[in-house]
């Protein structure tokens, strides 16, 4: 999309923001399973909202937060799709189970 409509002065960011703690997790009762996850995989609402900000005015298109995130997305470079993918709807699957 910043491909496309840059050059009408249009700039497009897109947060990638991984897993980030929220009231979210309080209103649906969810606090106590993803405090269960590792630490290193979270960030926190307003970190993630101050990363974006940072990206939008110094003009990146794209900003993955988290050094965990970050190693995520570089490593599913790596993998096929469907194994990318197979993998991630496994995990997803293991999460609602938990709930």
């Amino acid at each position: 999309m910043a491909k496309e409509v840059g050059p009408r002065g249009v700039h497009v960011t897109a947060l990638c923001p991984g897993m980030t703690y929220t009231e979210f997790h309080d209103v649906n009762g969810m606090r106590a399973t993803v405090s269960k996850l590792p630490k290193a995989i979270w960030l926190d609402a307003a970190t993630v909202a101050r990363l974006g900000v940072d990206a939008v005015e110094s003009g990146r298109t794209r900003i993955i937060t988290g050094r965990a995130n970050r190693l995520i997305a570089a490593l599913s470079k790596y993998l096929p799709d469907r194994l990318a993918g197979a993998l991630i709807a496994a995990k997803a699957k293991d999460f609602r189970d938990e709930g």
